[in-house]
């Protein structure tokens, strides 16, 4: 969905200086997730056709089938002239419940992450004031949608967790990882519930800024 112009400003004036990737190859290097992904990103072509269908949920109290559909779709970069390539993408994640509601979405700064290729993204976290931090994931914008789970509608009302990339595809707007993160949903009414996330996450391009 297309960012609001208010936050187009905000989140390039947190960016500052970011510079764009190269596309250069990096090597793949480091330890491994819990689920066996390497941190370390490599960059080149992602095989969309191997992306499995949904990431499952556990959830703390009976729900039913609650899944993130994948892969998720990546915007196009909202930095620079390249909007064909990753840069500053919003990434946005759709239920694989009736409607396919879009349930989440986070904006990455993948000039940076593949400049820091040797570890994972860790969200949320504070953007830091020191121009030595690097800012690799920001606030999300308020696009997503209410979810009907058991007859109530409920949305991601926080999310936290890590994300670990194994293959990143710039010029293809396209990657491969492992998400591992707690999601926590609140209703209408006010009842909440949360689930665990662990395993595959993907990303493949979205027709939307």
């Amino acid at each position: 969905m297309p960012l609001k112009s208010t936050q187009f400003g905000l989140v390039l004036s947190l960016l500052g200086g970011a510079s764009a990737c190269s596309g250069s190859p990096l090597a793949v290097s480091g330890g491994a997730t819990d689920s066996g992904v390497p941190i370390a990103a490599l960059v080149g072509s992602v095989d969309l056709t191997q992306a499995p269908a949904s990431l499952e949920m556990t959830c703390d109290r009976d729900v039913g089938s609650l899944a993130l559909k994948l892969p998720c779709e990546v915007g196009q970069n909202i930095q620079g002239q390249n909007r064909d390539e990753l840069g500053f993408n919003e990434v946005e994640c759709h239920a694989t419940s009736s409607g396919q509601p879009i349930v989440w979405s986070l904006l990455l700064v993948f000039s940076q992450i593949l400049q820091h290729s040797d570890r994972s993204v860790t969200f949320p976290n504070a953007v830091q004031a020191s121009p030595n931090q690097s800012v690799e994931y920001l606030p999300p914008p308020p696009d997503a949608m209410p979810t009907n789970i058991g007859g109530e509608l409920f949305n991601v009302s926080q999310a936290e967790g890590t994300i670990s990339f194994a293959r990143i595809d710039s010029p293809g707007r396209a990657f491969s990882g492992s998400l591992k993160g707690t999601f926590s949903w609140t209703g209408t009414t006010g009842s909440t519930f949360s689930c665990e996330v662990n395993g595959p996450f993907w990303g493949a391009p979205g027709g939307f800024l």
